[in-house]
């Protein structure tokens, strides 16, 4: 999970934060980011991937239900209930192990993100001082 003081703040923050899930959520389940991003029912492999996108959204980055169903053009009550599923799918060891990969994959992709938007405001304030 990330830290409090490292969430998102600003609309691009939570908007990279987005990318950044869907694009690990595509790669480690085998789906299209255009199927998990639709309004319309999906297969079951697709809407598991949706429910766990929603669910690492929240975990990790500490996303509203409100938020995240915004996110994916859902009712906070729909993201509640991916999360409620997904933690209960957690009993199976190897989704687990999985799920647990995920969130730390992002852990760290989330720190770059921090490190690069760091580098890049302090070169930006160094420009600015030396104009």
């Amino acid at each position: 999970m990330i830290r409090a003081q490292d969430r998102p703040q600003a609309q691009d923050e939570w908007d990279q934060a987005a990318d950044l899930v869907l694009r690990v959520t595509t790669r480690a389940f085998g789906v299209e980011r255009h199927d998990l991003m639709s309004k319309r029912r999906s297969k079951a492999d697709i809407a598991f991937a949706r429910q766990v996108a929603m669910y690492l959204f929240h975990v990790v980055f500490g996303g509203t239900y409100r938020e995240v169903g915004q996110l994916f053009g859902r009712e906070r009550t729909t993201v509640a209930y991916a999360c409620s599923l997904v933690e209960d799918e957690r009993d199976d060891i190897d989704l687990d192990r999985k799920l647990d990969s995920l969130e730390e994959s992002l852990d760290r992709l989330w720190a770059i993100e921090c490190l690069r938007r760091a580098r890049s405001t302090r070169g930006v304030l160094r420009r600015s001082a030396a104009a």
